[in-house]
């Protein structure tokens, strides 16, 4: 396809320096819309301009035909100006970007400008006087192509479902001018009540940077793919189609190059899918939703994505749950934990590129919760998959329940009662549990048994005040503790030396008096 297309582009160019088709010249008067000189087939016109206020108007309007596209090539040694017009005389595309060089020849294009049913009038203008050649070249109206003007949201092309439309990244030149075309403009819509998704992929030029900028019916922007450098293609996928919605996009030309062969834009449709998650999710109104004992899969679609997951606890005292983020190649991934006013209840990046990430324990009263999920190395595919994992662990006596962090958050913790499990889940974590002593005094001992990786540290408090510490036998060793609580309420504080472990737990085992 790209190899036929070129061949037509480098034939159409030889046609045009040889001059094979027809040339006529420019008839005078021809200075306003009502004077206009008709143009109905493929020609080249020799013109001048006169001076600065001179002005020569066309009118363009097919042969036997009312629809058809129309390239437009202007050339000249002067910096020269294009104006199209529509049929109610009114002003719809500006074509003025060749950037002019002394002594040398400019040009200013545009392809696939489409009259459908009435005729357009163009307008020839230059700073100075000189001489110009226009070639104009009709030809028939493809189905699938943009259809200039097409570069703002109420001249978009249409797309339709399961098709590739070509499009130029036309005209090029000059950065600075401020009327210059910068993106050409689609939409598509799902006019059915049936939910969907869609994928949209953009093909790869040599030496053109481009972006898709997506925006929703409002017109209000959502996304912005810019995942490639020059020649790289651009893609998002499985983005949520939503019934009788529209959506728009611009396909930006960042770096303002050229290219004789056309770019692909490939539009499909998707039944919708509730285990992935669905594009654009990187605001908490459009958070995916995620149920306990269930998982979703995502990916890190585009540089700098956000995926939020919504999580909604209606229990009335709560629920504890497992949250797990698998692996995926080269990903660094965070996870950001905030309820619905914001407040920040965790974050963490323990593992690095190639790791997950996991909460084990996690306790949340009744409420709404958000999961934000990146990745901290800016890292992208629309290929390699992770999965999003929330676990329900009922009620359990036995474990901790995150976060524990601090001596008012603390667990209970009952003297001489079943062995406590609880995990240091992260660089930094802090596990405390409360022991309430009724009695005037009671001996107690507490022995920790950590997994093999896991360091651990005892501290005792009553109150505020370190009643003492038990730190002394390395990596993957029991410590102990032996003391006389009195009355009161007392603190243990469970941590670890630098390692963590979100996998495998350690456990907290109490005895009333001394061991035997």
């Amino acid at each position: 396809m790209k190899f036929c297309a070129l061949i037509i582009a480098l034939v159409l160019s030889a046609v045009i320096s040889c001059n094979r088709f027809p040339v006529v010249q420019e008839i005078e008067f021809n200075g306003s819309f009502a004077e206009a000189q008709v143009l109905n087939r493929t020609v080249i016109i020799n013109g001048s301009i006169k001076d600065n206020s001179d002005e020569d108007f066309y009118r363009l309007k097919p042969a036997g035909t009312e629809r058809a596209f129309v390239q437009l090539t202007l050339e000249s040694t002067a910096d020269m100006q294009i104006e199209i017009y529509d049929f109610d005389q009114k002003l719809i595309k500006t074509i003025d970007d060749a950037v002019v060089e002394k002594n040398s020849m400019s040009r200013e294009e545009i392809r696939n400008l489409y009259i459908g049913g009435e005729h357009i009038a163009i307008r020839v203008t230059a700073k100075n006087a000189c001489t110009y050649k226009l070639v104009v070249v009709f030809s028939p109206v493809k189905e699938f192509a943009e259809r200039e003007p097409n570069d703002m949201f109420e001249t978009a092309t249409r797309l339709e479902p399961m098709t590739n439309t070509e499009g130029y990244y036309l005209p090029a030149g000059d950065p600075t001018r401020e009327n210059r075309s910068e993106a050409d403009y689609y939409y598509f819509e799902n006019p059915t009540d049936i939910m969907g998704m869609f994928s949209i992929s953009l093909s790869a030029m040599p030496g053109v940077d481009t972006a898709l900028a997506l925006f929703d019916g409002s017109r209000e922007q959502i996304a912005v793919i810019d995942n490639g450098a020059a020649g790289a293609r651009e893609e998002l996928r499985q983005f949520l189609f939503p019934p009788e919605s529209r959506y728009y996009l611009a396909v930006i030309n960042k770096n303002r190059k050229t290219s004789a062969l056309p770019y692909q834009l490939a539009f499909s449709t998707q039944r919708y899918d509730e285990k992935n998650e669905n594009e654009p999710n990187d605001r908490k109104e459009r958070a995916k939703e995620a149920a306990y004992n269930d998982s979703v899969q995502g990916k890190y679609d585009y540089h700098g994505d956000v995926d939020i997951y919504k999580m909604i606890v209606i229990e009335n005292e709560g629920a504890n749950v497992h949250i797990a983020v698998s692996a995926v190649e080269r990903a660094d991934p965070v996870l950001r934990i905030t309820d619905m006013f914001d407040r920040d209840i965790l974050g963490i990046n323990n593992g690095g590129a190639g790791e997950g990430e996991a909460v084990p324990n996690l306790f949340l009263p009744q409420g709404i919760y958000y999961f934000y999920l990146n990745t901290t190395n800016r890292f992208f595919s629309c290929d390699r998959r992770y999965t999003f994992t929330a676990e329900s662990l009922g009620k359990r006596s036995d474990a901790e329940w995150e976060m524990n962090d601090s001596p008012e958050k603390a667990n209970r913790l009952m003297p001489g009662g079943t062995a406590m499990r609880g995990y240091i889940g992260w660089d930094g974590d802090k596990d405390y549990y409360r022991i309430s002593v009724d009695d005037a005094s009671t001996t107690l001992s507490i022995e920790a048994l950590p997994p093999s990786n896991i360091d651990v540290v005892l501290r005792l408090y009553k109150g505020t005040a370190l009643a003492l510490t038990a730190d002394r036998n390395g990596k993957g060793r029991n410590e102990a503790v032996e003391h006389t609580l009195d009355k009161g309420v007392w603190y243990l504080e469970v941590s670890s030396k630098e390692q963590y472990n979100p996998k495998n737990p350690y456990r907290i085992v109490t005895a009333v008096g001394s061991p035997k």
